[in-house]
């Protein structure tokens, strides 16, 4: 028995199918009726159906001398001389969108879409409107950033930047700062901060400092100075000091394992 033909497949047929070659119905040299190909007087050529003098149903349009699109192909579907439903548009750059279209705009879409300094967005687009989804975004200096968008803005969700002088940061993002809630900021050198971002300051709330040598401080930060609050730093050889601290130093605590104590910064004798 042959499988079951699957309707949603038939929907997903390739955009590439072929249109069909028939005879035009023509009125006054231009197309009426039908299915075929027209070359409009700037240049600009059309292939798919026609219905009362427009451009309907299942077509692919070559934009020759059209502002900015010479060179652009859309193939899909129109509806009343305008594109509206599956489609997709592809520049000559390589640049794309393929998706749904709405009165001849792009709705629904994935794409890819280049600045003219390089850069370049690849993702979602959603109600029209550029960067709504998960996305990514390359810059020419090799930063990226790649998690969720809203509204257009470059920055809200989560996601991840790399930056090209090595530092490295994963995380949640807000209106633009790249360090806004919970994240890790990974530093050339190997350090690196896992705590809490707040409007672009590299370490405000709690986290974990770890460095090479293996030392690591974990506590309260705040205004980005490495310890300034209470917290516990702690040393390969087992040694630490917990306590509080000002502008990074001990101020009121123990260190533990050399039998120290700090007392309004100074040093002295446990009790």
């Amino acid at each position: 028995m042959p499988p079951k033909r699957c309707r949603d497949c038939e929907k997903e047929k390739p955009l590439e199918k072929k249109i069909k070659q028939e005879p035009l119905e023509m009125k006054d040299g231009k197309p009426l009726n039908g299915e075929g190909s027209y070359t409009f007087l700037n240049g600009d050529i059309y292939i798919g159906g026609w219905k009362d003098g427009n451009k309907h149903g299942r077509g692919k349009y070559t934009y020759i001398n059209n502002n900015n699109q010479n060179g652009a192909v859309y193939d899909g579907e129109w509806k009343d001389d305008i594109k509206h439903g599956r489609g997709k548009l592809t520049y000559p750059t390589g640049d794309y969108l393929e998706g749904e279209w709405k009165d001849g705009k792009f709705f629904n879409c994935k794409g890819k879409k280049t600045f003219t300094n390089g850069d370049y967005v690849e993702g979602e687009w959603r109600d029209g409107k550029l960067f709504n989804g998960k996305g990514k975004k390359s810059y020419t200096n090799c930063d990226y950033f790649e998690g969720e968008w809203i509204d257009s803005k470059f920055f809200n969700g989560k996601g991840k930047k790399t930056f090209i002088n090595g530092y490295y940061f994963e995380g949640e993002f807000k209106e633009g700062y790249y360090f806004n809630g919970k994240g890790k900021l990974t530093y050339p050198t190997g350090d690196y901060f896992e705590g809490e971002f707040k409007e672009g300051y590299y370490f405000n709330g709690k986290g974990k400092l770890t460095y090479p040598t293996g030392d690591y401080f974990e506590g309260e930060w705040r205004d980005s100075k490495y310890f300034n609050g209470k917290g516990k730093l702690t040393y390969p050889t087992g040694d630490y000091f917990e306590g509080e601290w000002r502008d990074s130093k001990y101020f009121n605590g123990k260190k533990f394992k050399l039998e120290s104590a700090y007392v309004d910064g100074i040093k002295c004798k446990p009790a």
